[in-house]
């Protein structure tokens, strides 16, 4: 895959600064795309443009379905690693914020060379629950407090996994990329960088 660590490294922040354009545009127009993930990233040549693809989950303001409001939207998104926690414990009123979860974990997973998280052979959303925990340490409503809005949360106890320094878990990783991955990848999403803080980056300039 062309994401991959090694010959490509030099690569990725222009292929992921094209992926941030994109999302910049169609998050401006309302729509989230809702399935961010390698296999959707398209590469003209080695060096780029990068495009974004496959928009037949995504969710638009103005053009969707009656059945999904912006309140009760789907909760059956993404594609394994790359579903954002909120959405694994019931909320339906997410926002464009599910996208720069995922995209920060395909980064991360271009700069390591493998997922960042692993729902386990059968692709399950309890082992991704375990997995995001036991890296990022289980959240409590001092450390998450949106979860007191998430409708599943607090039904299962879990262990109490300390959080784990980003260095860690990045370990092939340079500075500026860890940096942006743990903006992106947080547990609260008002805090998440949204597409144009992306942008602004040093990592992608």
């Amino acid at each position: 895959m062309l994401l991959d660590k090694g010959e490509n490294s030099t690569r990725l922040p222009r292929i992921f600064k094209h992926v941030a354009m994109a999302l910049s545009f169609i998050h401006a127009k309302g729509v989230i795309h809702r399935d961010l993930k390698p296999a959707n990233i398209l590469l003209k040549t080695r060096n780029g443009p990068a495009c974004l693809c496959d928009f037949g989950t995504a969710w638009a303001t103005d053009d969707h379905h009656p059945d999904e409001p912006s309140n009760k939207k789907v909760i059956e998104i993404g594609t394994t690693c790359y579903r954002p926690p909120e959405t694994l414990f019931g909320y339906r009123s997410y926002g464009t914020e599910v996208d720069i979860w995922a995209l920060g974990c395909v980064i991360a997973e271009a700069e390591n060379g493998h997922p960042l998280f692993d729902s386990g052979e059968l692709g399950t959303d309890l082992r991704l629950i375990l997995s995001i925990f036991e890296y990022l340490g289980t959240p409590t409503l001092k450390s998450w407090p949106e979860a007191k809005d998430l409708p599943d949360f607090g039904k299962m106890l879990f262990n109490e996994f300390p959080v784990r320094p980003w260095e860690s878990l990045l370990p092939n990783a340079g500075p500026a990329a860890v940096d942006l991955v743990k903006n992106m990848v947080t547990y609260s999403q008002h805090q998440r960088f949204s597409a144009d803080q992306v942008l602004k980056h040093l990592y992608l300039i």
